[in-house]
């Protein structure tokens, strides 16, 4: 959508390329954004459970560390999926922020309920801390489901994207 605001999509797109190949990169390029900050989230952690003598693990830290860089790369799918809809950078950030909050505290109330605790594995946040990755490890079919639920979504957006109609406002 940051492209279509700023009437530079038309030259993007007068090349010989596919518009998945397009989505494609800049999935990429989100992927590296959030799994370096990922990385430097454990240095940060690591560095201060080293100075702090905190005693953590650190190969349950990684796997927090790991579990929410799957996490943010969810949501960062979701944006681009909602984007790739609707071509709007707004709507793509306030509704995937809006899903993200959503799914929180859906996550976060509903197992106060004995009713309706089954319901918080539809969110996210459960794959996150629902296995208690600090102290029990990765759990490997968590991290699975949030990677799963990225490419999902990074793919819906390839397909939304090409069928979109761009919108010239020149």
């Amino acid at each position: 959508s940051g492209e279509e605001s700023r009437n530079t999509m038309e030259l993007l797109l007068a090349n010989p390329l596919p518009r998945r190949r397009i989505v494609i990169q800049k999935s990429l390029a989100m992927l590296i954004c959030t799994f370096v900050t990922g990385a430097a989230t454990f240095a940060g952690v690591a560095a201060g459970n080293l100075l702090g003598g905190l005693d953590i693990n650190y190969a349950n830290l990684a796997a927090v560390c790991l579990l929410v860089t799957l996490l943010g790369t969810a949501f960062g799918a979701l944006a681009l999926a909602i984007d790739a809809a609707v071509g709007n950078g707004r709507i793509a950030a306030f509704g995937s922020i809006g899903i993200a909050l959503a799914s929180y505290l859906a996550s976060s109330f509903l197992p106060l309920s004995s009713n309706l605790a089954g319901l918080a594995r539809w969110s996210p946040y459960y794959y996150y801390l629902g296995s208690d990755p600090i102290n029990t490890g990765l759990d490997w079919t968590h991290a699975a489901i949030l990677a799963g639920l990225a490419l999902g979504l990074i793919l819906a957006s390839i397909v939304l994207f090409q069928r979109r109609d761009l919108r010239h406002s020149g």
